[in-house]
């Protein structure tokens, strides 16, 4: 029976550029939620719970019109490439 050769790509293992991109992504979460972290310390020691609550709420909106916004937008121009 003949030995089974398996070229490097093939054998299944993660290059390095795979975990130089895992690693990117853990630092950018980690940053990130430094940041919320820090915004709502902030905010509560700031303005009191309730206030800190409503802050958060604000931005938490704020970034999910941006985001609608911007789908809404893709779709329209989907639709119009379509007709």
């Amino acid at each position: 029976m003949m030995p089974v050769v398996r070229r490097a790509d093939e054998s299944g293992a993660m290059e390095g550029k795979f975990w130089l991109g895992m690693f990117g992504v853990i630092v950018a979460v980690c940053v990130g939620g430094a940041i919320v972290f820090l915004f709502l310390g902030f905010a509560w020691y700031t303005w009191g719970p309730i206030a800190a609550i409503v802050a958060v709420m604000v931005v938490v909106v704020l970034v999910a019109s941006l985001v609608d916004r911007r789908k809404r937008r893709q779709l329209a121009e989907e639709m119009a490439e379509d007709e």
